[in-house]
């Protein structure tokens, strides 16, 4: 009855083909994030929380490379740990950001 093409489920991202094609989109935000960052730390009214900025871009892109890590099947359990420590240090900077702009 169904005469249309065969249609094939996508290739799940754990696997060698789901792995093909450009990188996630959020790549390219924590990297104009960090260069912000190394930017702001030219300007003397912002290079107090320049290097904060650069260690937040740096610490989100572990938390990224760590959930896809944490994707296989088994986990190991050092990548908990190192997730979760990444959004420990990810909240700190944040809180350290935003006192140094509102003091």
């Amino acid at each position: 009855m169904n005469e249309g093409p065969d249609r094939k489920p996508a290739p799940a991202h754990n696997t060698p083909e789901g792995r093909m094609g450009p990188p996630a989109p959020f790549f390219g935000i924590l990297s104009t994030v960090a260069a912000f960052g190394l930017g702001m730390g030219v300007a003397s009214y912002l290079r107090d929380i320049a290097l904060l900025v650069v260690l937040l871009a740096l610490t989100a892109t572990v938390i990224a490379l760590a959930r896809i890590t944490r994707r296989s099947s088994p986990r190991p359990l050092w990548m908990d740990g190192i997730y979760w420590t990444s959004w420990l240090i990810l909240a700190g900077l944040v809180i350290l950001i935003a006192r140094s702009i509102l003091t």
